[in-house]
């Protein structure tokens, strides 16, 4: 059992590394507001997570990714959601003089940050086919090999989770010390930065739907 554990743990850990939009959106927060910021956000995009791997392991998430529909639909909230965040990120930025923040403006909350890190991820269609092709992959290889049979395997989600977290944490405690130690002129070419690179993932979003649609229709 020991080393299903570790193998779920490393797998998540793993699964993690290449950088994706809630990576971005992550070190974004982490660079402006700081790690705890970036954490609620982190905590959100988990809860989509765990509600994906729970699909995939009971099969749903295939319907999912086979309708057409349903994925040009879930690509056209996903850009929306990428794009306004990175480019109204981006010009208020812009706008910023120098260090100083407008006294107006409002931090966000963590709740809020919270439930951005669901949506963004939830209607994100690479989460659920990221997670077909890895989760699927490995629930089917543990129930072939009977190593943890029938519902059981719904405990190794937990651990995959937990996996993924920790590169997450990882990641932006490293990206809020760096937000501490540059100055204030670098800091914000950073944060113009992962703001245009959250809205190229957005447009990418857009760019996916098109073409979902395109061979739907012909």
């Amino acid at each position: 059992m020991l080393k299903l554990i570790v193998s779920a743990f490393i797998m998540g850990f793993l699964v993690s590394i290449p950088p994706g939009a809630v990576t971005m959106a992550g070190s974004q927060l982490a660079l402006k507001r700081g790690f705890l910021k970036a954490l609620f956000f982190g905590m959100g995009s988990t809860v989509s997570d765990i509600f994906y791997l729970v699909l995939v392991f009971f099969g749903v998430a295939e319907l999912i990714s086979g309708s057409s529909v349903l994925k040009i639909i879930l690509w056209i909230f996903s850009g929306g959601l990428l794009c306004f965040w990175g480019i109204s990120a981006f010009v208020k930025e812009l706008k910023k003089k120098g260090e100083e923040e407008s006294s107006s403006a409002k931090e966000p909350t963590g709740r809020f940050l919270f439930f951005s890190g669901i949506g963004i991820t939830l209607v994100n269609p690479v989460t659920v086919i990221g997670w077909i092709g890895i989760g699927g992959h490995y629930f089917l290889t543990l129930n072939q090999s009977g190593a943890i049979p029938g519902y059981r395997g719904l405990l190794l989600i937990p651990i995959i989770i937990a996996g993924c977290f920790s590169w997450y944490l990882l990641i932006m405690f490293l990206v809020s010390r760096m937000g501490h130690l540059v100055g204030g002129f670098v800091l914000k070419i950073l944060i113009m930065v992962s703001s245009l690179a959250l809205a190229v993932f957005g447009i990418w979003g857009f760019v996916s739907a098109i073409r979902e649609a395109f061979l739907f229709f012909s």
